[in-house]
């Protein structure tokens, strides 16, 4: 599956207009929060991404992190982070990151992009593979908000290298395939060459060493176009993968030149210690090669700038070597948990062929049920909510429906059955992929209002890795995590799991929202209105269903309508029958109804067919 690379024409001539922010985000969070931060901002990033260090150390050294830091505005401190986020400067990054934290708000999306990236940075370097994907998946929720192809072409690289130190080659290609197809829209040439350098060392892990030479030549030819390009770091590092190709392909004529111009930059710009591995390679390569006299020269300059940072890598050894060692065990807890199901299901299977005859009903329900799931007999449905201010569309729910035949079975028929087992880690991801990957469809071809609503157990909350799951899919479907909903239940409150509690709330931080679902059915509880980080609470259809007839139910409905625009969460009626009911709903003040007056669950095909004729003119 060969990349096709983009060539030179493509380059647009001009800046692309400015977006429209309505096209990318929800509009009252654009009315809400500055997209952009202070204009300069970016052009700042821009030159400390040319020597990070050099920018470091300059201003590191104006400046006592003991005493002043917290005397620096946001911009200062996320420009110094970015700054710090590699090499022998994590002490700084930490100090600097402890400050940031304390703030409640940065004050702008694109500061706050800036910061998810250093984080990135700063945990890839570390080796926290995870976690740096869960940043760099956060950048990308910031750059679809900002509506900025460059920043979003830069997350996508970024997501690239992640999985290419975690060996998964289908997620880098689809990555960079991803930043290839923006290269149209970019007129950042620097930023350009660094996504054909990205892919150059694909295909140089992958031997392929055309693509590779390719790739690189393309990059310098974007890189020529630029004024300062020796003042860019990664034009040197590209001048010495040059070389080391010719080196490799015993061309010594070709290379020496890439080489002598990319050690020259390096020596005039003090680039060592970005290039050390770089020189090391080339040198091993020289040495393979019986050019004895050109290795020792390079291993000299190698040694040399090895002994100068050894002091100051002595101190990170022990932080690096406990975030290594964290990584592993969280690696090693996984193997354990994935060990434990595959021994249980082994041992329901067992039980089943000894015991066949003894199942109850209910585990000959389980094992249909997980036969069910690796079939993927489980379909998504969905439902639409109607935004009473204007009667627009505002998202669905996602349900599900068990196709047998040519019959679906209603969740009534299995939910239970799931929901509490760890086959629901299986079910949901299959369920939630599909659902995100289709709404996703329809965000992106012009409807961004859009959003969809995913319903969560209390048992997910508390053994399921939601946020990882929900981030990467998002990421991989190319919306932002505003875009979802996360619908839970009040047994959630109750049953006081610290595990789900916490989860609820790094959901939130990661830009989910969150709903509370079927309030008002049966025992209800004030209390995890105020505990739970909650964006919405949906008013259960039992409540709904007797607002016109019975005054105590209406004044209820009332009461609760008007405590949750109190606590500024949105209300959302469920199960609206009745023209009478959506009256009542809309005269006092709810933002959204759900039910079989306005729109009745259906598959994805059916979705689009109501939608279609909903258009004007239909």
């Amino acid at each position: 599956n060969r990349l096709e690379l983009v060539t030179l024409s493509s380059m647009p001539e001009h800046q692309p207009e400015n977006y429209n922010p309505a096209q990318f985000v929800n509009y009252d969070l654009y009315c809400k929060k500055q997209l952009a931060g202070p204009a300069m901002f970016d052009d700042l990033i821009e030159e400390i991404r040319k020597n990070p260090r050099h920018y470091a150390l300059e201003q590191l050294e104006q400046l006592d992190l003991d005493s002043e830091v917290a005397a620096q505005t946001n911009e200062q401190l996320v420009a110094l982070l970015f700054a710090c986020a590699g090499f022998e400067l994590h002490p700084y990054f930490e100090r600097i990151d402890q400050e940031l934290r304390k703030r409640d708000d940065l004050g702008s999306l694109g500061l706050q992009f800036h910061y998810h990236v250093a984080k990135g940075l700063y945990t890839r370097s570390l080796n926290q593979v995870s976690q740096a994907i869960q940043n760099f998946s956060m950048a990308h929720n910031d750059a679809i908000a900002l509506g900025k192809d460059a920043h979003l072409a830069r997350c996508y690289v970024y997501l690239a290298t992640c999985f290419d130190l975690l060996a998964d080659k289908l997620n880098k290609e689809s990555y960079l395939l991803k930043a290839l197809k923006l290269v149209p829209e970019l007129e950042d040439k620097a930023l350009v060459s660094n996504i054909y350098m990205a892919y150059g060392h694909l295909n140089s892990r992958e031997q392929n060493s055309d693509e590779y030479l390719n790739a690189f030549l393309m990059a310098k030819q974007f890189y020529d176009q630029i004024a300062d390009k020796e003042k860019h770091l990664n034009y040197s590092i590209l001048l010495l993968n040059l070389g080391r190709y010719y080196v490799l392909n015993k061309e010594f004529n070709q290379a020496q030149p890439y080489i002598e111009e990319g050690l020259r930059i390096v020596q005039e710009q003090n680039f060592y210690p970005y290039v050390q591995r770089s020189l090391k390679s080339i040198a091993e390569l020289y040495a393979g090669l019986d050019q004895l006299e050109t290795a020792n020269q390079m291993l000299s300059i190698f040694v040399e700038q090895q002994q100068q940072a050894l002091s100051v890598r002595e101190q990170q050894i022990a932080r690096q070597q406990t975030g290594k060692v964290l990584e592993r065990l969280k690696q090693m807890q996984l193997l354990v948990q994935r060990n434990h199901q595959l021994q249980q299901e082994l041992e329901s299977m067992q039980r089943l062929i000894v015991e066949k005859k003894s199942l109850s009903h209910d585990q000959k329900r389980l094992i249909a049920m997980q036969q069910a799931v690796r079939n993927q007999e489980f379909v998504p449905f969905y439902q639409a909510k109607q935004a009473l201010k204007d009667g627009s569309v505002a998202g669905f729910e996602l349900l599900c429906r068990w196709r047998q035949g040519d019959q679906y079975l209603s969740p009534a028929r299995f939910i239970e059955y799931i929901e509490n087992h760890e086959l629901v880690f299986e079910f949901s991801e299959q369920l939630f992929r599909q659902g995100i990957q289709e709404i996703a469809s329809l965000i992106r071809n012009g409807q961004p209002q859009l959003g969809l609503a995913l319903n969560v157990s209390p048992f997910q909350l508390a053994n399921q890795e939601l946020g990882k799951l929900l981030s990467a899919l998002c990421v991989e479907y190319g919306i932002a995590s505003y875009h979802i909903d996360i619908e839970v239940i009040e047994r959630t409150f109750l049953e006081h799991d610290p595990k789900a509690i916490k989860q609820l709330f790094e959901l939130k931080q990661l830009g989910f929202g969150i709903s509370l679902d079927d309030f008002g059915s049966g025992y209800s509880s004030l209390a995890c209105l105020i505990e739970l980080p909650l964006d919405s609470v949906k008013i259960d259809r039992s409540l709904v269903q007797n607002i016109e007839h019975n005054d105590r139910a209406r004044q209820l409905f009332i009461n609760i309508v008007n405590m949750l625009h109190d606590f500024k969460m949105d209300a959302i009626a469920e199960g609206v029958e009745t023209q009478g009911q959506l009256e009542l709903a809309k005269a006092h003040r709810c933002q959204q109804i759900q039910g079989f007056l306005w729109h009745k669950p259906c598959d994805f095909h059916s979705l689009c067919q109501w939608l279609e004729q909903r258009k004007p003119g239909h």
